[in-house]
């Protein structure tokens, strides 16, 4: 069983690094579904799955429960994982994840980035749409970040959301009036992980 769990492990290492690299993009951010309880999964298959998560270095994870299906050859299978189990493990993983989000995000802060700018930060919110994050002064967060300082609406006025490459959600702060616009291409300095990650806004980038 060892021998076949090591092997599945350095085959997985070699699809990511495939991945990644095929592309030309050694960072890109890549996500797993994760089944968790499958009958018959024991606390030693759930943390040989959790490990290689791990290793794999995955950016972020969607976690989802078995349930058993009428008429499929899991449901009369024997040994289901107990419910009380299956959903530990589930929140488990989901934390799990939200830590590997958090690692890949942090990864970037400093550094330039290209992001498409979506809407204006006071921009109306959709039901598409995202809520602007509100800003406290209060104490550090749980990541131990000292938080930023709330922000007046003509200061929010020159922030814009925009999307990543590779999918990081940003909020940009300094865009001049002349490049604030939905679909202009721009290039940003995160500065901050968030939810939504701040970052400054560097130069346009100009479109192929």
């Amino acid at each position: 069983m060892g021998t076949y769990l090591s092997i599945g492990k350095r085959l997985n290492q070699l699809l990511i690094y495939h991945l990644r690299l095929q592309g030309g993009e050694p960072e890109a951010f890549l996500a797993a579904d994760v089944l968790i309880g499958f009958p018959g999964e024991s606390e030693d298959d759930f943390q040989a799955t959790r490990e290689l998560v791990e290793e794999l270095g995955f950016s972020r994870l969607h976690v989802f429960p078995f349930s058993p299906r009428p008429g499929t050859a899991a449901e009369k299978m024997k040994e289901h994982t107990p419910e009380r189990i299956r959903d530990q493990r589930v929140k488990e993983l989901i934390h799990l994840s939200k830590e590997l989000l958090e690692r890949y995000k942090q990864g970037f802060v400093g550094r330039r980035v290209e992001a498409i700018l979506e809407r204006s930060s006071t921009a109306p919110v959709t039901a598409a749409g995202v809520a602007p994050i509100p800003f406290s002064a209060a104490g550090p967060t749980a990541t131990g970040v000292a938080p930023l300082p709330a922000a007046s609406r003509e200061e929010q006025a020159k922030r814009w959301r925009g999307l990543t490459g590779n999918y990081l959600k940003i909020e940009i702060e300094g865009i001049p009036q002349n490049y604030a616009s939905a679909g202009r291409l721009v290039a940003a300095e995160i500065t901050h992980s968030r939810e939504v990650c701040r970052a400054r806004f560097l130069e346009p980038v100009e479109s192929l």
